[in-house]
């Protein structure tokens, strides 16, 4: 049963996220079935993609130190204090 849970599984993540993805990329960076770099020189000259770009390199660092920090207070929290629930919430923050 298990194998079949695992084939099944692979099977979705294939068909719904990795080769949706290949594709996908494949379209934006091939002309007629050849590699193209329009696609890098219409997001470089575009300010509003560049805006766009730099949002999501900020937000991605912010959450990253910001999840991380938040997370190892409240682990801390948890262990040094008398909290009713400490243990669940420290299995859903240590995880």
């Amino acid at each position: 049963m298990a194998v079949i849970t695992i084939a099944v599984s692979l099977w979705f993540v294939l068909a719904f996220l990795i080769l949706p993805n290949i594709e996908l990329l494949f379209a934006v960076f091939t002309s007629n079935g050849e590699p193209s770099t329009r696609a890098w020189a219409r997001l470089f000259s575009s300010e509003r993609a560049m805006n766009s770009l730099r949002n999501s390199v900020i937000l991605a660092v912010t959450l990253s130190l910001t999840v991380n920090l938040v997370g190892i207070f409240i682990v801390l929290v948890t262990h040094y204090f008398k909290i009713w629930g400490a243990k669940v919430l420290w299995l859903g923050y240590a995880s």
